[in-house]
């Protein structure tokens, strides 16, 4: 039965929509398969000012274990993390692309690493900084979980018969061509407990027993197919290992600047946590500083005040009015689907709607506050579900419900401006209404898509890209490239709409 459910939802949506659309994810969406991209407002701003609930949360999370980074395209906004970020801007560390916006990724990730850094790494008296073996590079592999198993070193990029040089004094303990998974192996002891192990090499200089010198050129570097000593290896690179009192550790907590952190992709791309260690010692200094409500008030969603003297109620109302007519519609209800008011089983997956507030997936934003309980209120005193027709657009209780809707979504349109565009941007969107009506109707989509399409205001004006209409043109773009059918739908209708505009 499950089968052909799907089947027949395939076929209705190809008939309307064609195999391209399909082939986006609507009929996931339908299905709930795509959850964890559907924005869930209860998961995000929930941190108050209350100074006693900031640090339970934390010392929940490190109770917990700790909070580790997040992958991409499978972030979820999270309390614990939101409170991790506030303390640590708090504290200096600086979140200046993406702020604080609940969400563990690699801007979050490089200012834990920045506060670990600076907080809980221990010098040690024989602690040192090796130089790079092969000089100036990068790191194609990082070291860490890969492929289903731990890789012990780094993969250094290096063109095939780069020189390999020692970086420190050592005595050699292995140097042999082998026929297994290194290859090419140089292995040498330095003081202080260290060790330093190179696989992949084609050419070794140098023999066990051998007492070296840093920057002595021990061997050349191999890995391509041709090469002798390749070992196992898909391309020419020098696999490095850093061992400490006869423990494995990641090379890239002694390598200097010579060589660049890994930027590939997310497959062996490695992921960092906030640890209880560091979690504590975000607490003690958080602690230390002595912080009040009111330096915690500073980085959380500011209230409505502040941004809304700069918007008149009457623009905003007639901005709301114009997502309303343009975008959305007005009354439905899933029995509509029953009892035939509604022929299109697309609606079946769409919980009580009108103008776009939903009562199923709206959340936090359209069902609590005064406002919200008011305008279901009134839909439920009229019983319009069962009274009511299709995109009926409320009769005697339309510029009530018109009104209420807009004091729904204006606090979280505030918000969102307030939390996802930086100061110039926010200034230009709040003086041009082409760009105010396109992040109004940004809030409807949700603070995840509110928070994307900022970023390339945010990226524009950073840029020098200040003009109104340049800047709507960017946004418009990016709604029309966004990937998701919907979206996409709603950028050729904001298409039509800016182009009528003053």
């Amino acid at each position: 039965m499950k089968k052909l459910l799907i089947e027949q939802l395939k076929r209705i949506h190809r008939l309307n929509y064609g195999n391209k659309v399909l082939e986006e994810g609507f009929l996931d969406n339908i299905l709930g398969k795509n959850e964890k991209k559907i924005d869930d407002p209860k998961k995000a701003d929930l941190v108050s000012n209350d100074v006693k609930d900031f640090f339970s949360t934390l010392e929940k999370a490190s109770s917990g274990g700790g909070i580790s980074q997040q992958e991409k395209g499978s972030m979820t906004f999270q309390k614990e993390v939101e409170s991790m970020q506030i303390g640590l801007v708090i504290l200096g560390y600086e979140l200046p692309k993406h702020g604080i916006d609940g969400l563990f990724g690699p801007e979050t990730a490089s200012a834990v690493t920045k506060f670990i850094n600076d907080n809980l790494k221990k010098q040690e008296v024989n602690e040192v900084t090796l130089s790079s073996p092969i000089g100036q590079t990068s790191v194609n592999s990082p070291y860490g979980p890969r492929w289903g198993r731990k890789h012990a070193g780094v993969d250094l990029k290096a063109d095939s018969g780069t020189q390999v040089k020692s970086p420190l004094d050592g005595e050699v303990i292995d140097a042999e061509i082998r026929a297994d998974d290194c290859g090419g192996t140089i292995y040498i002891k330095h003081a202080d407990g260290y060790k330093t192990r190179y696989c992949h090499c084609k050419q070794i200089n140098v023999k066990k027993g051998d007492i070296i010198k840093k920057g002595d050129v021990i061997g050349l570097s191999g890995g391509s197919s041709k090469d002798i000593g390749r070992g196992r290896s898909d391309g020419a690179h020098l696999h490095f290992e850093v061992y400490k009192d006869g423990k494995v550790v990641d090379p890239m907590e002694h390598l200097g600047s010579e060589v660049g952190e890994f930027v590939g992709g997310k497959s062996s791309e490695k992921m960092i946590s906030a640890t209880p260690e560091m979690l504590n010692k975000l607490i003690e200094l958080l602690k230390q500083k002595g912080i009040k409500s009111e330096d915690i008030k500073k980085h959380i969603d500011q209230s409505v005040s502040g941004i809304t003297q700069k918007i008149d109620v009457s623009d905003f109302e007639s901005i709301t009015n114009t997502v309303i007519k343009t975008f959305e519609g007005g009354y439905y209800h899933p029995d509509m689907l029953k009892d035939g008011r509604v022929k299109d089983s697309r609606y079946g997956n769409s919980g009580e709607t009108m103008f776009g507030i939903d009562r199923k997936a709206g959340g936090k934003m359209t069902n609590e506050g005064p406002a919200a309980q008011e305008f279901w209120k009134l839909i439920d005193d009229a019983n319009a579900r069962t009274n009511w027709q299709w995109n009926y657009m409320g009769g005697p209780l339309e510029s009530r419900l018109r009104k209420l809707t807009s004091d729904i979504i204006k606090p979280y349109f505030v918000s969102n401006v307030n939390r996802f565009l930086n100061p110039e941007a926010r200034e230009i969107v709040l003086n041009d209404k082409k760009l105010m009506v396109n992040f109004a109707y940004a809030t409807w989509n949700g603070s995840g898509w509110f928070q994307k399409f900022a970023n390339v205001i945010n990226d524009a004006v950073k840029s020098g890209t200040t003009d109104p209409e340049q800047l709507s043109d960017i946004l418009l773009k990016r709604r029309l490239n966004s990937g998701n059918s919907l979206i996409a739908q709603g950028g050729k209708k904001m298409e039509k709409l800016i182009n009528s505009m003053a």
